[in-house]
């Protein structure tokens, strides 16, 4: 009786492996083993940074989607930045201040200093080129030398580009300034500040940059 349970069990395995192994010649049943074929697809969704979360300090990597309410733009993947400054008026959208540090992944120093604010009061685009002017002038107590160059056109904005000598640096700036109707009394400027020397104002990162930027109107 035993000889029988024994062959029995015997014969009971085999069927088990013949059964596995034509599950596996057909490649649909077999379920082990198949950890090469899982989606492993990299998530290149971009982090998105919204005005009711940012605060100052805050820092991201790209690609992120940054939202001040007043202006959004999109910073793209191998750079991220830090929130050095924002506030908005609860009353009017339109009205705010952020200033944004963006670095390259792996660098300690910023490369590029993001503005926009309706709080140094100019009131057209020749008004914001001076102010840009007059804040690296008294950052040094010394006038220095500017050149302002040909206007550039990325996005849906036009820009003056302006180029920057005093005592201690060199800098290039793009400015731009824009009123978002009738109830805008303040006006909005923009600039972005190149911080790093090794960046150049015809970069393939701030030409990406500022195609992106958006300002919001009323």
């Amino acid at each position: 009786m035993k000889k029988i349970l024994a062959l029995l069990m015997i014969f009971a395995v085999l069927l088990s492996l013949f059964a596995c192994g034509k599950a596996d010649g057909d490649g649909k049943e077999n379920t082990t083993g198949n950890t090469a074929a899982v989606d492993k697809t990299e998530d290149t969704s971009a982090e998105v940074t919204t005005a009711a979360e940012m605060k100052k300090g805050d820092k991201g990597n790209g690609p992120a989607d940054i939202n001040a309410e007043f202006i959004t733009l999109k910073l793209p993947s191998g750079y991220n930045y830090e929130v050095d400054s924002f506030s908005k008026d609860s009353n009017n959208p339109l009205y705010g201040d952020v200033t944004l540090y963006i670095y390259k992944d792996g660098s300690y120093s910023s490369i590029a200093t993001l503005t926009a604010t309706a709080r140094n009061m100019v009131h057209s685009q020749e008004e914001a080129v001076e102010n840009t002017i007059k804040l690296c002038n008294l950052q040094t107590y010394k006038n220095g030398e500017s050149e302002i160059g040909n206007d550039a056109q990325y996005g849906e904005n036009t820009y003056s580009t302006v180029h920057v000598t005093t005592e201690y640096y060199e800098k290039d700036f793009f400015v731009t300034y824009a009123n978002r109707g009738a109830s805008d009394t303040k006006g909005l400027l923009v600039k972005l500040e190149i911080n790093n020397k090794n960046i150049k104002a015809d970069d393939p990162f701030i030409k990406e940059l500022l195609d992106s930027l958006k300002i919001v109107m009323a």
